[in-house]
């Protein structure tokens, strides 16, 4: 009996330090295989940026992967010459995701319209896999974000992720509404519902005046216009192949008329003038309208919570007073869609990587619940799951105002993918046909026609091109 007890117990050891040997071997090879390399493409040849943001916390997590950057974007080259022509991006992005030993991820930040690009052209992969397998919760995301990023694939799967975003809404001075005692805005208003709130505020040139609807991106400009305006309706300057002017449509007419009048009906704010060209105190005290409660409402990004509730730090003239914000309006005929959100590290798997998993889990670490909730703290941008998106105590109490909108299409961003230098041309004209709208100086379908034909001239001329001189 104690020979048996015995035996088993050797055999016991036995099979331990086997199991141990094998264990050890085991390690030796995995040692002796040497780091896995993780390739990016992404950025614009100086990637220090990513590897702070994006790349830094994952290679801590795990020392035996290496990251190996291409750029995403041409850099630019001080040595050549101007007569050197760049390789058109999406062509570039084409060729390296194909050709050699293609990157793993693709790094496209906030260049959403460069992910639809992708979906179309069949370049990457769908993250729908890879997220059952790791038990990835896609449902706690925040659903704007994560149906705004399905919507530039396929409408079905999600192709990317994005850790972080940026996004705009409707802020108001709540002094000033129950001062002149005008009905807080509320979520899911339209235009015109904005509309009207603005001009029960003394709208004019008088010493009491508060602008109703302000900005502090300078005058209208057509940028303004696309992007907060007429995006949510689907309109562009340009059509999809980047080689057609696409205003002079019933569409294009009404909104760029109800665009123009608020500014023509005193609604929306326009800067002072300076006839010498110098800054002065009209055009400073514009500028600082809201900070200093001389303006009822205002659409702006998400920074402007920061800027804000630290504005009295060093600014002795801003006012003190309550605020909060609302969505931005909408259209009746796209309800529920607005606002312009902007992706901060949207990141993509190509669809010839031939280290997919590892590129998931880069993914995945990006988007996990220790990197968001460290990615909160941040003052300017919000993070992908609406639970980690605290309010300050001075901030404002509808924080969800910023992601409860479907993300208007981005076709500024696609416009600029095509052709970019003839269409900051059109840019140009379109811009200054809206100005001359607003000044009295031409109807709404005179500056459309303008549009529609000097921008197609510019669009298709071989000219030397000029420097542009559109307003942001």
């Amino acid at each position: 009996m104690k020979k048996t007890k015995r035996l088993i117990s050797l055999v016991l050891v036995a099979t331990f330090m086997l199991t141990l040997l094998a264990g050890c071997f085991s390690n030796e090879s995995d040692a002796d295989a040497g780091p896995q390399v993780l390739r990016i493409l992404g950025g614009w040849g100086e990637d220090n940026y990513i590897r702070q943001q994006w790349t830094d916390h994952f290679e801590i997590a795990n020392p035996n992967i290496e990251i190996d950057f291409t750029p995403l974007y041409e850099p630019h080259n001080p040595n050549q010459g101007e007569e050197v022509e760049q390789e058109d991006p999406r062509e570039r992005i084409k060729r390296l995701l194909t050709e050699g030993t293609p990157p793993d991820v693709i790094m496209l930040d906030s260049d959403i319209s460069m992910l639809s690009y992708l979906v179309d052209e069949g370049l990457v992969q769908p993250l729908d896999t890879f997220m059952d397998n790791s038990d990835f919760d896609v449902n706690s995301l925040v659903p704007a974000i994560r149906e705004g990023i399905r919507a530039a694939g396929d409408g079905t799967s999600l192709y990317a992720l994005a850790p972080m975003f940026q996004s705009t809404a409707l802020f108001y001075n709540k002094d000033l509404f129950q001062q002149y005692n005008v009905p807080f805005p509320t979520d899911n208003m339209t235009w015109p519902q904005i509309i009207d709130l603005a001009k029960q505020f003394p709208l004019g040139d008088s010493e009491d005046q508060v602008y109703g609807l302000w900005s502090n991106y300078g005058d209208a400009s057509i940028y303004e216009f696309i992007t907060s305006y007429a995006a949510p309706l689907g309109l562009s300057l340009i059509d999809d192949t980047g080689e057609n002017v696409v205003v002079n449509t019933p569409d294009w007419e009404q909104a760029l008329s109800e665009y123009t009048g608020m500014y023509i009906d005193g609604v929306m704010s326009r800067p002072p003038q300076s006839e010498s060209g110098e800054w002065n105190d009209d055009m400073m005290n514009y500028y600082e309208a809201f900070y200093r409660g001389k303006a009822a409402m205002s659409i702006s990004q998400s920074y402007e919570l920061s800027n804000l509730s630290n504005r009295r730090m060093y600014d002795t003239e801003a006012e003190h007073f309550d605020w909060d914000v609302v969505t931005v309006p909408t259209h009746a005929s796209a309800p529920g869609v607005g606002g312009g959100v902007s992706f901060n590290g949207l990141m993509a798997i190509n669809r010839n990587s031939s280290n997919a998993n590892l590129a998931w889990s880069f993914i995945e670490f990006n988007n996990s619940e220790s990197m968001l909730k460290i990615r909160s703290r941040n003052d300017y941008s919000f993070v992908s799951v609406a639970e980690y998106n605290q309010n300050s105590t001075d901030g404002p109490a509808n924080i969800e105002a910023f992601f409860a909108l479907t993300p208007a299409p981005d076709t500024y961003q696609s416009m600029m993918r095509s052709n970019s230098e003839r269409v900051w041309q059109v840019f140009n004209v379109a811009d200054q046909e809206m100005r001359a709208v607003i000044n009295g100086d031409k109807t709404v379908q005179e500056a459309i026609e303008e549009i529609q034909t000097k921008g197609q001239e510019a669009l298709d001329s071989e000219e030397p091109l000029e420097p542009p001189t559109i307003g942001f």
